[in-house]
């Protein structure tokens, strides 16, 4: 992952290694405590699993919650390390997809979950 925003207690960096009902506690409990939204950051092959989240959030809570979605690109750096001594190492630049997911209360109940 590229270096993230400041982290906070309603911040949610999705991947793909924890489990799907680990991040639905996680969120759950940042809604219980009084947050009036979460937000969830997933970055490259966790994008699905982003919004399968956000959308099962939705789904449980019934009309209660709805979602705003924005998508960018994260520059993402990486080193290659050589197989042979004489070579020079090289950076590697590349851009990665990645979504951010609002979860928040709805004022007026959302009949679309």
């Amino acid at each position: 992952m590229p270096p993230q925003t400041a982290k906070g207690r309603n911040d949610i960096y999705v991947s793909k290694k924890t489990h799907l009902k680990a991040y639905m506690k996680r969120c759950r409990k940042a809604l219980e405590s009084g947050e009036d939204a979460i937000y969830l950051h997933g970055l490259g092959s966790a994008i699905n699993r982003t919004i399968v989240l956000a959308l099962r959030l939705k789904r449980e809570a019934l009309g209660s919650l709805d979602v705003d979605v924005t998508t960018t690109s994260q520059i993402c750096t990486g080193d290659l390390v050589p197989l042979n001594d004489e070579l020079d190492y090289k950076e590697v630049t590349k851009y990665t997809s990645a979504v951010h997911v609002k979860v928040f209360k709805s004022a007026v109940p959302v009949n679309n979950y």
